[in-house]
C-alpha cells in the first residue's frame, strides 16, 4: 500500500500559479471535473468512491501518519461506478463533493489547482516528501498549506449540507 503525502494551499488567483509552474518546466496533464462519495468506515479512515472521466476509481485510506504534511497509507483501483455507488450506498454516505481540478507534474510531483463549491481556489501538492512539497510551495509562492481533507473544509463552520456541488 502507497503512502499519500500531501498538502494544500489556499490561493485566490490560479494565474500566478500557472505562470510559475510554466517558469519551472511544469507540464499541465488533465483537466476535468470529479465527483467524490465519501461512505461511512471506522474513525480515521476513508472510503471514497471518485468519479472521474466516466471512471470509477475506488480509494481506501487509512490512519493518519505523523508530520506536517497528511500522510497516510492509500490504496486505489478502478471499478464500474454505478453498480458499486449502489452497494456502497447501503454503508450510508457521509458526503458528496465536487471539484474542478487542472493536474500539473513538475518532475515526481503532482500539483493540482482544484475548483470546490463554498470554499474556493486550492493548490494540492502530492509529492514523495514533506520538503519536496515544502520546496515547490515555496517557488510558486503559495504561503502555508494545510493537512486538513476537503471535507473537513467544507463541513467546518459550515451548515450542515451532505452534497457540495457546483
Amino acid at each position: 500500500m502507497a503512502i499519500e503525502t500531501e498538502l494544500k494551499f489556499r490561493v485566490h488567483d490560479f494565474g500566478p500559479v500557472r505562470q510559475r509552474l510554466k517558469k519551472l518546466g511544469a507540464k499541465r496533464v488533465a483537466q476535468y471535473k470529479e465527483e467524490n462519495t465519501l461512505f461511512h468506515t471506522h474513525p480515521g479512515h476513508t472510503l471514497r468512491l471518485r468519479k472521474k472521466n466516466g471512471c470509477g476509481i475506488l480509494t481506501v485510506k487509512g490512519l493518519k501518519l505523523p508530520g506536517r504534511a497528511k500522510r497516510r497509507p492509500e490504496l486505489e483501483t478502478l471499478v464500474l461506478y454505478k453498480p458499486l455507488l449502489k452497494v456502497l450506498s447501503l454503508l450510508g454516505i457521509r458526503i458528496i463533493y465536487q471539484k474542478k481540478r487542472e493536474d500539473w507534474k513538475y518532475k515526481s510531483a503532482l500539483i493540482s489547482l482544484d475548483t470546490l463549491p463554498k470554499i474556493g481556489k486550492w493548490v494540492e501538492i502530492e509529492a514523495r516528501s514533506e520538503s519536496t512539497i515544502q520546496n515547490i510551495a515555496k517557488k510558486l509562492r503559495i504561503g502555508r498549506g494545510t493537512k486538513e481533507s476537503y471535507p473537513k473544509l467544507l463541513t467546518s463552520g459550515a451548515p450542515k449540507r451532505k452534497s457540495f456541488r457546483f
